[in-house]
């Protein structure tokens, strides 16, 4: 569901919706009653510390699969993932798609397109455990690769050859992965007649889609769309593409579409649907955005893309800059606002490669981050000193800030060098963190002082990408902070820092006994880097 554009079809076995309620290893507040934590974690708290994973929501983001080739397959006997789990995602994605874009196939104003639902198969097998060998007969391929799964991975496979059949029969491409048969050649009026008439028509389904990011960063798009920047951190960004309007001229959907967004800051769209269908009279093709017409300079755009056939298939970048709807062309770049790369949580800059770094006395701290790391996940980061005394070399501490690697830098500006040229950049762009001449850190206008604080905070680099630094008012506290990548109950261990940590996370000295009921303030930081006003956040101690 999060990268809906590269997939050609969905098969799930014995599946599991939320890891929250997989066992005791992942019991998350609501079964969580045996935690002391859950009895002073205030609700606004739980709130922004679940948007931290809410990119894992699979239920939410189903949409985002709408539409293609979807098996789900489960024993009835399974005694590891209960049945319920699998019935429920077949009843979720066979649900009809609801879009408030404007009036679908069928003709009415948010109704589902009669067989958009078709796709999904439901196979829920008598007698199976969570996974057996021999489904019907002797090493038949059991599970994952009987003859029903082998059917359907042939079946998906045909599909996606019709698929690049069809745009390169028409001249053109839906882009490297997004493999949905052109609502054109479906027409009654035959291919060739639909061909010529909805000549430059973008390739999109009958049905419409809807494409969700909780975290644009975690997200791929589809059909050459795709959120780039949210208005709120921690909150769903959604576009909602209705279906092309039917055409009187030989029943083809030559009319273009219309896009309604939610919490959308900034997006991408194929030239294509911007672009008037000339073949189409007028009224049936012209696309609209949010209810209005689409900004002039992005219909130019489209048709400059239009003159140039190595552009044709062009994505073009659209910003509403004060979160009215009235949209413009975007200047080039973000500017000083948080681009894909430099959006979070906390979690989004160890997906990628990451050096740890380090003060004299916290070594041995770092080291054992780092081999959590390594036995979690995928990840092998190397660990950096940064020396003491006179410090780290200017030279060399430039070259680690504007290296490609993103940082974790354990200790803060007192006690890490490194950190301490980190925070005169953030100082310099307006990162809400930062630390006063006593070691206390300020965060916005709050200052949480004494020695039993500790943080974990989110910010740039000089050189683009991402830092997290891992601060403490002292030694204690910053190991007490270090308690947030702790795994759970092995081997259900997630990688560390990967799982309910927002922008920036603030605990206090009853957070290791406490746990979550131990944090001072917690939340997401909007698109300047300041604590968000408007945003999700949290703090028990300063209401700023």
């Amino acid at each position: 569901v999060q990268q809906p554009g590269r997939a050609i079809g969905v098969a799930s076995v014995g599946g599991w919706l939320v890891k929250e309620t997989y066992g005791d290893a992942n019991y998350l507040f609501d079964q969580s009653h045996s935690d002391v934590g859950v009895s002073d974690t205030e609700p606004v708290l739980q709130a922004v510390l679940r948007a931290a994973i809410g990119e894992n929501a699979v239920e939410m983001h189903l949409p985002n699969v709408h539409g293609l080739p979807h098996l789900v397959r489960v024993g009835a006997k399974d005694m590891a993932v209960p049945p319920f789990w699998a019935r429920r995602a077949a009843r979720l994605a066979r649900r009809p798609l609801y879009t408030r874009a404007g009036a679908n196939a069928s003709g009415a104003d948010g109704a589902a397109h009669a067989g958009e639902a078709s796709s999904v198969q439901f196979a829920e097998l008598p007698g199976k455990p969570h996974w057996w060998w021999d489904s019907e007969a002797p090493n038949d391929g059991g599970a994952v690769n009987d003859a029903q799964m082998r059917a359907f991975f042939r079946e998906a496979a045909a599909a996606t050859r019709a698929a690049d059949a069809d745009a390169a029969a028409t001249s053109r491409n839906v882009g490297l992965h997004d493999m949905v048969r052109d609502t054109c050649t479906a027409s009654s009026a035959g291919d060739g007649a639909c061909n010529s008439e909805c000549a430059g028509v973008a390739l999109l389904p009958r049905s419409g889609f809807v494409l969700r990011a909780f975290h644009p960063p975690a997200f791929g798009g589809r059909y050459g769309f795709r959120v780039l920047q949210a208005q709120r951190a921690g909150v769903l960004a959604e576009l909602q593409v209705a279906p092309p309007m039917a055409s009187p001229l030989g029943g083809c959907s030559c009319g273009g579409v219309s896009v309604v967004t939610r919490n959308v800051r900034r997006f991408t769209v194929p030239s294509s649907v911007v672009r008037r269908a000339p073949s189409c009279p007028a009224g049936l093709g012209a696309s609209l955005l949010d209810g209005g017409d689409w900004p002039a300079e992005a219909v130019a755009a489209s048709s400059d893309a239009d003159t140039d056939a190595a552009s044709s298939d062009a994505e073009i970048e659209l910003c509403d800059a004060n979160a009215t709807r009235r949209w413009h062309l975007c200047a080039g770049g973000f500017g000083a606002e948080r681009s894909l790369g430099s959006q979070g949580p906390v979690r989004q800059a160890f997906a990628s490669r990451f050096v740890l770094v380090a003060g004299v006395a916290h070594v041995q701290l770092a080291v054992y981050l780092a081999n959590l790391f390594v036995v979690t996940s995928d990840a092998s980061p190397l660990v950096r000193l940064a020396p003491g005394g006179e410090g780290m070399a200017s030279a060399e501490a430039r070259a680690l800030l504007r290296g490609e690697e993103h940082l974790l830098l354990v200790g803060g500006p007192s006690a890490n060098p490194l950190t301490a040229e980190l925070a005169e950049y953030w100082k310099d762009v307006g990162h809400a963190a930062s630390w006063t001449a006593a070691a206390d850190l300020k965060l916005g206008r709050c200052v949480y002082s004494g020695d039993g604080v500790g943080a974990l905070l989110l910010g740039p680099r000089p050189g683009g990408g991402l830092a997290v630094v891992l601060s403490g008012a002292s030694s204690r506290a910053l190991h007490t902070a270090a308690a947030m990548a702790d795994p759970t109950i092995p081997p259900m261990a997630r990688a560390p820092f990967s799982n309910t940590l927002p922008d920036y996370i603030v605990v206090g000295p009853h957070f290791a006994a406490r746990g979550y009921g131990g944090v001072l303030a917690a939340g997401f930081f909007d698109r300047k880097w300041h604590v968000s006003t408007y945003g999700l956040s949290y703090s028990a101690v300063c209401l700023d």
